[in-house]
This record gives C-alpha cells, sequence and structure tokens, in this order.
C-alpha cells in the first residue's frame, strides 16, 4: 500500500517538472493580498432623515399607528373607520 501511494506521488512530482518545463509560467499566479482599494466616500444619504413621527394606539385593536395618518375621535386615535364604528357601537371611551 506504502509503495503505490509513493509511486503516485512521485508520478504527481514528475508531472508537475514535465508541465513546468513544456508550458513554463503562461498562466498568472494568483494575487495572495488584494490591491488597495480607493477609499469609499462618506456614506450620504440621498433624503434628509425624517423626524420620528408620534404613534398613538388604536383604543380598538391595540394597533399602534402614526399620529398624522390615524382617525382621530373624542381624543381618541383609530387606525380605520371600521375601528372607529366598533368602537362607537360598544360604547367605550379609554
Amino acid at each position: 500500500m506504502i509503495k503505490i501511494l509513493i509511486q503516485i506521488f512521485l508520478f504527481y512530482i514528475l508531472y508537475r517538472i514535465i508541465k513546468e518545463m513544456l508550458f513554463g509560467d503562461e498562466k498568472p499566479k494568483k494575487k495572495i493580498f488584494r490591491e488597495k482599494e480607493p477609499e469609499a466616500e462618506a456614506f450620504t444619504p440621498k433624503e434628509p432623515p425624517r423626524a420620528r413621527e408620534e404613534l398613538v394606539q388604536d383604543p380598538e385593536c391595540g394597533v399602534y399607528v402614526p399620529k398624522n395618518s390615524s382617525i382621530s375621535s373624542g381624543g381618541d386615535y383609530f387606525c380605520s373607520p371600521e375601528c372607529l364604528e366598533a368602537h362607537k357601537k360598544k360604547g367605550q371611551r379609554s
């Protein structure tokens, strides 16, 4: 078994020597280190950051919605007209 492994190894070495003699250094060698890339410019967002919108909780379903897009009724804020109607039907006020 060891004889076979040694023969395979010797054939491989012989193959590499013959290949080097016949073809030389035709293909470029792999670069071990990457070339230094130009420094990237600092990240600049295309749009200015938006101010955080105040979130309000719908008393009917518990969903948080932005205050400016919610439906206001009697000091409560609702996510949809359906929640407003359901809240009115139950007669609950928070």
